[in-house]
C-alpha cells in the first residue's frame, strides 16, 4: 500500500468515526482512483481511456451520494455562493443565481454587477468630492479613486450619469483582486459584460 493510500485509509476511518452509524460510500472505487493517480504521477503509467471513464462516473456518484446523504443537498445545486458569509452580497448573488435558473438573464447580470459594486466599486466613489474637499478629516476624504478624479472640477466636467461617480484605479483594483486570489481576467470579463450600477445615498 502506498503512503498516500495509507493516508487516505486513515482519513476514511476518521470520517467514518465522525459520521457513525453511516459510512463513507464508494471506498473501493476511491482507492482504485488513487492507485491510478499514483501510477500516472509517480510511475508514468498512462491509464486506459475506458478506465478513466469508469472512474469519472464513480467520482460523480460519490459526490452525489455524499452530498445527498451527509450534507442534505443535491450536488448539482451546490454553489461557491454557499461559502460566503451571510449578507447583502450573498443575497444578491443568490437572487442572480435564481434569475439565471429562471432564464432571466438581464436580472442575473444586473444582480452580479450589484455584488461587484458592493464588493469593489463602491470604494472608488467620488461623490463626496462634488462640493469640494470634505472637511471632516482624512478618513472622510479617503477614496480608492485616482487622485486626479477626487475634486469638484473633475466631477463638473466628467460626471454626466450617476455611474460616472465610480472612477476606477485599474492598477490598484488588479492588486486588490490578486491579493484576494481573484482571477483578474475572469473579473474584468464579467465587469465588461455586466451593466454599470450605482447606489445612491438613500440606498437605491
Amino acid at each position: 500500500m502506498t503512503k498516500f493510500a495509507h493516508s487516505l485509509t486513515r482519513r476514511a476511518v476518521f470520517i467514518n468515526d465522525r459520521i457513525k452509524p453511516r459510512e463513507l460510500p464508494f471506498k473501493t472505487k476511491l482507492f482504485r482512483l488513487n492507485l491510478i493517480r499514483v501510477s500516472a504521477k509517480h510511475h508514468g503509467i498512462q491509464p486506459a481511456r475506458d478506465e478513466c471513464d469508469r472512474v469519472a462516473v464513480s467520482v460523480r456518484e460519490f459526490f452525489d451520494e455524499v452530498s445527498s446523504s451527509l450534507l442534505g443537498v443535491r450536488f448539482a445545486t451546490i454553489s461557491a455562493i454557499d461559502l460566503l458569509d451571510e449578507g447583502e452580497i450573498k443575497q444578491l448573488l443568490l437572487e442572480a443565481k435564481a434569475a439565471r435558473e429562471a432564464n432571466d438573464l438581464l436580472k442575473c447580470i444586473i444582480g452580479c454587477r450589484k455584488a461587484i459594486y458592493l464588493a469593489f466599486e463602491k470604494n472608488y466613489d467620488i461623490t463626496k468630492f462634488k462640493d469640494g474637499e470634505p472637511k471632516r478629516g482624512f478618513f472622510a476624504s479617503y477614496s480608492d479613486a485616482p487622485f486626479y478624479a477626487r475634486n469638484k472640477e473633475y466631477i463638473e466636467k466628467n460626471v454626466c450619469d450617476p455611474t460616472d461617480f465610480i472612477v476606477l484605479d485599474h492598477a490598484k483594483m488588479d492588486q486588490d483582486l490578486l491579493t484576494k486570489g481573484v482571477d483578474t481576467t475572469a473579473f474584468w470579463n464579467i465587469w465588461r459584460l455586466t451593466p454599470e450600477v450605482y447606489r445612491t445615498g438613500d440606498g437605491q
